[in-house]
């Protein structure tokens, strides 16, 4: 499944929940299912996925209130298959579900384990949702080589975390071995510093204005230290460089050790285009 970022989840009351361990997992036992249309690329009608999420709050959720559905969740929505800007295959998936949540329900508080918890007093909803935008392939390799070894280029994470990174990744793989990567997150009063290459993609986003046989996006994996410890961890990597689309995100041991990304602000801007 997919590993997320440390987050905070803000009601419109204020009330904050601090989010750990994110993931989303596609439930084996029901497949997803959906008929696409060849000459467009849609999906015709709607997509279903079946999906468990995790996460603190919807883990508090089930033990606060027992009658929580402990199902996978059957999202469906409009997707589509389409080509990318430099020739990447594209799918893009907005899909969501609707869960009754009756009055007299609880609800976690925004304690490590949620208790005592709200009581839910007028009928209410929960509203999933999961939202996808993957790429493959594309033949672009110029940005392979865009960051610079020696220049530090210092960021804030989406929940104000400080951090600074440098990367230099050779565009041929024979030259693998001279790839450099290097993570500090001020908060977290840690360094990682790449010491293996694993695996490397250059791709565009959405509205990339890449010239052709160029990048603005470099996704990577690999190995190497952390200044905490002397053991072996593993990094991945995701940096887009387009002016339109700006992004970051940095994940040490799943996230475990350390992650941090530029999520933007508003949410509208991160749903998948699966209109005309």
């Amino acid at each position: 499944g997919m590993i997320g970022f440390n987050e905070q989840l803000v009601f419109p009351t204020g009330v904050t929940y601090h989010q750990q361990g994110l993931s989303s997992s596609m439930d084996p036992s029901n497949i997803s299912l959906g008929a696409i249309d060849l000459e467009t690329g849609r999906v015709r009608d709607e997509l279903l996925s079946r999906s468990f999420v995790v996460q603190n709050l919807f883990v508090n959720l089930s033990v606060i209130e027992p009658c929580t559905p402990t199902d996978s969740f059957n999202y469906q929505g409009p997707a589509l298959f389409e080509a990318g800007p430099g020739g990447e295959l594209v799918f893009s998936a907005n899909c969501e579900v609707l869960i009754p949540y009756p009055r007299g329900f609880k609800f976690p508080t925004p304690s490590a384990d949620g208790k005592p918890g709200y009581r839910v007093v007028r009928d209410s909803r929960l509203d999933p949702f999961l939202r996808m935008q993957a790429m493959c392939g594309g033949t672009a390799t110029n940005v392979l080589s865009s960051g610079a070894r020696h220049k530090k280029i210092e960021g804030e994470s989406s929940i104000n975390q400080k951090f600074s990174y440098a990367y230099s990744i050779p565009s041929d793989p024979a030259d693998a071995h001279k790839a450099f990567f290097e993570y500090t997150n001020f908060d977290d009063d840690g360094t990682f510093k790449l010491t293996h290459l694993s695996w490397v993609s250059a791709t565009n986003s959405r509205r990339s204005q890449a010239k052709p046989g160029e990048a603005d996006t470099i996704t990577f994996g690999g190995f190497g230290t952390w200044s905490k410890d002397s053991e072996v961890h593993q990094v991945s990597v995701q940096i887009s460089t387009a002016r339109q689309e700006p992004y970051v995100g940095i994940q040490v041991d799943g996230g475990t050790t350390s992650n941090v990304n530029t999520k933007p602000t508003e949410i509208e801007t991160t749903i998948p285009l699966t209109e005309d």
